[in-house]
């Protein structure tokens, strides 16, 4: 199909924009004269037949160029990769946007892009490039250099362009961000209820968020035997906060938030999905199991790290966040990162090998313009290494990069009054870990001023939050029940949380089967003591005395 087909243009169309460029090779960028960059992404996986995938460049003042990832709908092709193929060669390796004619649109794939647009823009030089690129979520209908009429309506732009959450959320946020009006002072810890309704569990929940009791946080924790419904109505929690019109329950003084962002096991994705658009754009969900494979589409370690390197939250760079919590909770390693390594007169896409590790100290060492440099030249196609004191490279448990996913996800992408939704962590977290896990969420939530809900059986995990905050899940005799602790639960000894909890139950224990046979074998308590006090534990040694004495 010919690109250079005349389209209808727009009266209003702004000769004095910035120029964009279309590539098929980012490495042509540094030798351009345009100051935006549209390059094609040559990937198999499409979106409903269309392959729209691209990467999107632009200059700051000084000449720095920055990649973010988009996509680009030319009218009337599906396939972006080869729709510029046709009209670039080794002689002519770029096009820029106003030779093409044919109207085209583009959109940033998450929020946090067009974030980052403006801070290293400013909003009014990030306005003209986003125009340039003909943006669909921040540039005006008269300002499109070429009409596309319907343009919203055509399944390029609903199938594909806004398929995944992230992008929609983009969409329909991304004028307010580059305002500069996203919520930042907005505070998700505020009391509020919700009772459950609908298929599955019924029950009410009070959660007791104060801005004034330091001691309260931000964490609520949902606790209960196995069974009795904490998955599902941390579920159902997920999809009314999401979605305003969710019908899995009713919310009282309901919270102001951005967005949910449910952390939660692989066969329960379904489950927590919202149904609608709007629930969909403000809901993001993310596996905890590390020991799947990554799944197409999801980011890499090292891309997340990227992003975190370009975020900032109430309490300053997200990178010195995560500094924080690698020296504190990974000191045993020490973090090295991929880098590219130039190979002159070669395709990046061709050197896929090589790359030089850079110890995280010194990657994020250096001022703004530095560590978005390094930032930039991450080989994100590589794994992070761990080394240990002796400089041996180290690989990390199933629980240590549960850990570290968690951190560069939720840093990556929590915002300004988020609601974390995170489905039994101790599953892929020993005691030790779960503490940690715990202070890092909470050095998370404080930056972005965002609250947390903790489906869990672990005592370790209600050890960490106050009574108030702990919510007790009981089927008693058919009825859902959900209570408080009568004890204080804050530093709390596990076993005393155990006990108060889930109690015991149970009519026979395996070790009153042993001590029976003790007994059976002793003639008196004496006799006992002599063969079992280093067998039995001091509790156990006076059952059986007990048990012998009656």
């Amino acid at each position: 199909m010919d690109l250079g087909m005349p389209a209808k243009k727009s009266s209003n169309a702004n000769p004095n924009q910035p120029l964009t460029s279309f590539l098929l090779d980012e490495n042509f960028a540094e030798s351009s004269k345009a100051d935006a960059f549209i390059v094609p992404l040559a990937r198999k996986f499409n979106d409903f037949g269309y392959l729209i995938a691209c990467s999107i460049g632009y200059r700051d003042k000084q000449g720095q160029i920055y990649w973010l990832e988009g996509r680009c709908a030319i009218q009337g092709e599906k396939d972006l990769f080869e729709a510029i193929g046709r009209l670039l060669s080794p002689d002519k390796p770029e096009i820029y946007h106003r030779e093409i004619t044919k109207p085209f649109r583009t959109l940033l794939v998450d929020a946090k892009s067009y974030s980052f647009l403006r801070r290293t823009l400013g909003e009014s030089q990030a306005r003209k490039i986003l125009a340039s690129l003909q943006d669909v979520a921040t540039t005006k209908s008269r300002t499109f250099s070429n009409n596309w009429y319907d343009f919203h309506k055509e399944e390029v732009f609903t199938h594909a362009m806004i398929r995944s959450s992230e992008a929609y959320f983009a969409y329909r946020k991304g004028e307010r961000i580059l305002q500069g009006l996203q919520e930042l002072d907005a505070d998700a810890r505020q009391p509020f209820s919700v009772e459950l309704k609908g298929a599955g569990p019924h029950a009410q929940f009070d959660f007791q968020f104060d801005s004034q009791n330091f001691l309260r946080g931000r964490i609520a924790v949902i606790i209960g035997q196995n069974g009795c419904g904490k998955t599902s109505a941390l579920a159902k929690l997920s999809k009314v906060l999401a979605d305003k019109e969710s019908r899995s329950a009713e919310i009282t003084k309901r919270p102001e938030l951005n967005q949910v962002i449910a952390f939660i096991h692989t066969a329960s994705v379904r489950q927590f999905s919202p149904s609608s658009k709007e629930g969909l754009a403000r809901a993001r969900i993310f596996t905890f199991n590390p020991a799947s494979p990554r799944k197409q589409g999801e980011d890499s370690a090292t891309t997340l790290l990227v992003d975190v390197a370009r975020g900032h939250d109430a309490q300053g760079a997200l990178l010195q966040h995560l500094s924080d919590i690698l020296r504190t909770e990974f000191s045993e390693f020490e973090v090295l990162v991929p880098m590219k390594k130039d190979r002159p007169g070669e395709s990046e896409r061709m050197a896929f090998h090589d790359v030089a590790y850079m110890p995280f100290s010194e990657w994020k060492r250096g001022g703004e313009q530095r560590i978005l440099k390094n930032a930039a030249n991450v080989a994100s196609w590589q794994s992070l290494k761990f080394v240990d004191k002796h400089g041996k490279e180290r690989k990390l448990s199933l629980g240590q990069q549960a850990f570290l996913k968690f951190i560069l996800v939720a840093l990556a992408n929590s915002g300004p009054a988020s609601a974390l939704i995170i489905d039994e962590p101790e599953n892929f977290l020993h005691p030790n870990l779960i503490s940690r896990f715990m202070r890092s969420l909470n050095k998370i939530l404080n930056g972005t001023r965002s609250i947390a809900f903790v489906a869990t059986h672990s005592p370790f995990v209600v050890r960490e939050v106050q009574s108030a905050q702990v919510h007790v899940m009981r089927d008693e005799d058919g009825v859902l029940t959900v209570r408080k602790p009568r004890m204080q639960t804050l530093g709390a000894n596990v076993a005393s949380i155990s006990n108060e909890v889930f109690g015991d139950d149970l009519p026979h224990h395996l070790y009153e089967e042993l001590l029976e046979l003790a007994e059976q074998e002793s003639n008196t308590f004496s006799e006992a003591l002599d063969r079992y006090s280093s067998e039995l534990s001091a509790e156990a040694l006076m059952r059986l005395r007990r048990m012998m004495e009656q």
